[in-house]
């Protein structure tokens, strides 16, 4: 189960680079236990409720991260 695994986990590294992005009303994962996230509005189900937004913020990041634009 896909809780299990978040609640479970024990990643003793941190990449130096990743991309969060978490929507601020996610009542499964609260934003107040994530850092340094993209936040965008909304609720946890964003990729069924706003594809569009979480496609625009991944673009976002790939060109801020790769250069690219």
């Amino acid at each position: 189960m896909a809780i299990n695994a978040i609640v479970l986990w024990d990643n003793k590294i941190v990449p130096s680079k990743y991309a969060h992005i978490h929507r601020e009303k996610d009542r499964i994962l609260p934003l107040s236990l994530i850092n340094g996230a993209l936040v965008l509005q909304g609720v946890h189900l964003m990729i069924w409720n706003d594809a569009k937004a979480v496609s625009k913020a991944v673009v976002s990041v790939l060109n801020k991260d790769c250069n690219i634009g």
